[in-house]
């Protein structure tokens, strides 16, 4: 959720990392709004799963609210 909507020149962002996932089979999404993560997250995610956010600002927050769950 965030600034890279701003700087989509870059060779490098959230997007372009998880849409590179996608091609190569690997269940990625890209999510610009960090209200439908927990939705998300709480819908699709098994035991075993990994999960890898990227983010700056307060998205640690929200890592340490899903690994109480």
């Amino acid at each position: 959720a965030g600034r890279e909507k701003n700087r989509k020149d870059e060779k490098v962002n959230s997007e372009k990392l998880a849409e590179a996932a996608a091609k190569r089979g690997i269940s990625a999404q890209y999510l610009a709004a960090e209200s439908r993560l927990k939705s998300l997250l709480g819908h699709n995610v098994k035991k075993g799963d990994v999960i890898m956010m990227t983010g700056a600002g307060s998205i640690w927050e929200m890592t340490k609210t899903l690994m109480r769950k």
